[in-house]
């Protein structure tokens, strides 16, 4: 019988030492590291792990998974390019405490934090992350590297596009659409469909900054 598949943790920080708190409590991987591209020797550990380098570590690696533990969209999207192209798995972690309703598609390297809830005939695109608390309702979706932070909700119908960020505790309210990498302030309650490329604050929401197409590049 094959045992768990050999893991590394990409990102030292906070989320990334949450996904590694959920990596465990799956019990279908080996961990055996951590991929940091900060100032660390391959002495360092964490954990009781070590630290293994940072990306270019993967091109000198037999094909395993990584989950990428990095909160913000633009560079999880470098990440799971530069994971790609070495010839390793993004991995998908969800925490058993997770709920996820009938008729929702998950895509690949998807972190679903402890006590995130999808309804029903949901959404959510490739490395896309729902923070802890977070609520995606019924027909709700979520584009490719969206993160919804803490206690965040899409109600039903709602739309965040590519790479949008929503702040802790904003709400995205039914029918509503987020433009792709849009930034949404913590506590923010969005009536109306949002542009790309924009901040987003307050109740309701305003726009605040506007930033050039492909900002995030």
């Amino acid at each position: 019988m094959e045992g768990p598949k050999k893991i590394v943790i990409y990102g030292t920080g906070g989320l990334g030492r949450e996904v590694h708190d959920i990596a465990e409590t799956m019990r279908a991987w080996d961990i055996v590291g951590w991929l940091d591209d900060g100032p660390y020797s391959v002495t360092s550990s964490l954990r009781g792990l070590p630290i293994l380098g940072g990306g270019e570590w993967l091109a000198r690696q037999e094909p395993l998974a990584v989950a990428v533990g990095i909160g913000a969209p633009q560079v999880r999207q470098k990440i799971f390019a530069k994971v790609r192209a070495a010839g390793h798995q993004i991995a998908t972690i969800i925490s058993p405490h997770a709920v996820v309703g009938q008729g929702v598609e998950i895509g690949e390297g998807v972190i679903l934090m402890q006590n995130s809830v999808i309804t029903t005939d949901a959404v959510v695109g490739e490395g896309a992350i729902l923070n802890a608390g977070c609520v995606a309702a019924h027909d709700s979706r979520l584009g490719a590297f969206a993160t919804m932070a803490p206690l965040s909700g899409l109600m039903g119908f709602s739309v965040i596009e590519e790479g949008v960020n929503l702040g802790a505790g904003a709400i995205v309210m039914p029918s509503v659409t987020v433009g792709e990498w849009s930034i949404v302030g913590a506590g923010a309650v969005l009536k109306e469909d949002v542009p790309p490329n924009v901040t987003v604050v307050g109740v309701p929401g305003r726009i605040v900054k506007t930033r050039e197409p492909g900002w995030h590049e």
